[in-house]
């Protein structure tokens, strides 16, 4: 009984020790992301345009798996340099990613409107026949 105990007592410091340590780790993420936005945001406009700098920003917040954050700097991105086709895929696969279909199918729809890519009309038939 005393070493059930005692090993229920060992197993919970363990756990709590590990969250602790998440959440450190998790909080050090979040600031590295913040460090990169104010960063990005510094650097002149002939250095690195808007568009690089939204695209980067995005993928670091894929990484960071805060997709919501992802979607808007993707969005940024696209409003930028709406002629590109990679942010439109890029956006897009965040979407199949988070299994939003609808979304992914609209994105691509859009950026077909807009660019004409034969590289966005091949994954939006891709998406449809899913």
């Amino acid at each position: 009984m005393i070493t059930a105990v005692i090993f229920n007592f060992t197993a919970h410091t363990a756990f709590a020790n590990d969250a602790k340590q998440y959440d450190r780790n998790l909080g050090k993420q979040e600031l590295h992301i913040e460090s990169f936005y104010k960063y990005l945001e510094k650097q002149p406009v002939k250095r690195i345009k808007k568009y690089d700098k939204y695209m980067n920003l995005a993928q670091q917040y894929v990484n960071e798996r805060q997709y919501d954050q992802a979607i808007a700097a993707y969005e940024t991105a696209i409003e930028a340099e709406s002629g590109k086709p990679e942010a439109y895929i890029a956006l897009a696969d965040l979407y199949v990613q988070m299994e939003d279909y609808e979304s992914a199918d609209a994105v691509l729809s859009s950026g077909i409107d807009r660019t004409e890519s034969e590289e966005l009309i091949d994954y939006l038939e891709e998406l449809q026949n899913l």
